[in-house]
């Protein structure tokens, strides 16, 4: 059990004052902690919140703040705040448990500034509404959407594992056969709810969660290794952002961007989304997921760096690079359709999810069989101590920066790339025996000669 004070410890907090803001908090109940405290026999506050966390009553979060003097914001109706997952443009994603139910969720707390404008509380239920009706293996489930004392806030399935961009950037670009599996689960994803009236409006990498990928990295080699599949994020709510523009609409691109009335993101954004952002279809989504393939191929967006505008400039005028520029073994015919994802011209691109799917069959795990529930693969990762996925969690914490992986504990290696290493490490070596063996001979006849 850890037994380390949680990060952020108040060194000056007394005992006292630590359990002043533990039963204020509400998080463990009087008589259970009664009883705890007589077992926990240490006047030293952070020893105490570490024997909590010890045992499971509390969470190094939950520790961590109250360490720190906080001891409200952990219930929010009927959730208990479990960590911190992360933030973004629309709010802060938690971790909670649903406690009527005894279930783990999400919870994504709302910025009040998505409601700025009058008729976005309005918009807001019904867009939430649609979203719940998603049920597909390759969509975050929406659970419930509320408001408690002026925080709104939704509850979504939790999944545990990285999301695609903090998996790329950490491990580096993917092996094309996981790339094209992933991207062709969320077109999956992506045709679902098209066929349904829903456009997601925001695909990119940080939107796409890989479900199982924790346990897929760190699997023992004993076990079967467990299948990481796509989930894809906030499928429906990109347009909450709309919450937040102005009242008088900007005209141009540059007055939306020096206004931050943009809705969507810069470096995964089709040009005619940028333009108007209500002219977007299910093409522009199309573009977003040409722009996240590219991504997951190279470790970078087609049009990486400078500003806002310069990007969605670039996006509009500049051809779209060839992914083989940093990718040479991708194929053509897979180099084609990413080109052909990113055209400027909606009418260009593959018009539908479904078609990119059918697509990418190929060069998917198994030939396509991993679509919907990928083939089992037997990949193995060392196995050691692991941290609560949550605030920070990171690609980082399963696998150590520098890390040289083995064939088998490295489950993005491209396995063509493999092959090939290995055989021309074979072909070395067999030289250098060759090359030993007549310089033998030639020494022993030398040898035999000078008698």
């Amino acid at each position: 059990m850890d037994q380390r004070a949680p990060p952020g410890a108040a060194s000056g907090m007394d005992l006292p004052t630590f359990l002043y803001h533990l039963r204020r908090s509400g998080l463990i109940p009087e008589a259970e902690l009664q009883s705890l405290l007589a077992q926990i026999p240490d006047s030293d506050p952070n020893a105490v919140a570490a024997a909590l966390v010890a045992r499971g009553k509390l969470t190094r979060f939950q520790a961590a703040l109250l360490l720190l003097g906080k001891s409200r914001g952990f219930l929010l109706g009927q959730y208990r705040i479990l960590d911190r997952i992360g933030s973004g443009g629309m709010g802060t994603v938690y971790k909670a448990l649903h406690v009527p139910m005894d279930r783990i969720v999400a919870i994504k707390v709302l910025k009040p500034d998505r409601f700025r404008v009058p008729d976005a509380v309005r918009w807001f239920a019904s867009e939430v509404k649609a979203a719940a009706r998603l049920q597909h293996p390759h969509i975050v489930t929406a659970y419930d959407a509320n408001e408690v004392q002026g925080i709104r806030f939704l509850v979504m399935e939790y999944v545990d594992g990285p999301n695609l961009d903090r998996l790329v950037r950490r491990l580096g670009p993917l092996a094309i056969e996981w790339a094209c599996t992933f991207v062709a689960q969320a077109a999956l994803a992506l045709q679902y709810g098209y066929e349904r009236g829903i456009i997601h409006r925001d695909i990119k990498p940080s939107n796409l969660l890989i479900a199982n990928g924790r346990q897929w990295l760190r699997h023992s080699p004993e076990a079967p290794a467990p299948v990481p599949y796509v989930k894809i994020l906030d499928f429906g709510l990109a347009s909450l952002t709309k919450g937040a523009s102005q009242t008088a609409p900007a005209t141009t691109l540059e007055e939306r961007v020096a206004a931050g009335s943009l809705l969507g993101t810069p470096d995964y954004m089709a040009p005619e989304q940028a333009r108007d952002f209500d002219s977007a279809d299910v093409r522009s989504d199309l573009y977003s997921l040409g722009c996240t393939l590219f991504f997951a191929l190279t470790g970078q967006p087609p049009f990486p760096g400078g500003t806002v505008l310069e990007k969605l400039v670039r996006h509009a005028t500049e051809p779209a690079p060839d992914v083989r520029q940093w990718r040479p073994e991708v194929p053509a015919e897979l180099a084609h359709i990413v080109s052909r994802l990113l055209a400027k011209n909606p009418e260009e691109r593959l018009q539908t999810p479904g078609e990119l799917a059918a697509a990418l069959g190929p060069w998917c795990c198994s030939s396509g069989a991993g679509l919907s529930t990928p083939v089992h693969l037997t990949m193995t990762t060392p196995v050691g101590s692991e941290p609560e996925l949550g605030a920070g969690w990171d690609v980082a914490h399963e696998v150590p920066a520098g890390s040289a992986f083995p064939f088998a504990s490295d489950p993005l290696l491209n396995l063509r790339e493999f092959k090939q290493q290995t055989r021309t490490q074979q072909t070395l070596v067999l030289s250098l025996v060759g090359a030993a063996v007549v310089l033998a001979v030639v020494l022993l006849l030398w040898f035999l000669f000078r008698l």
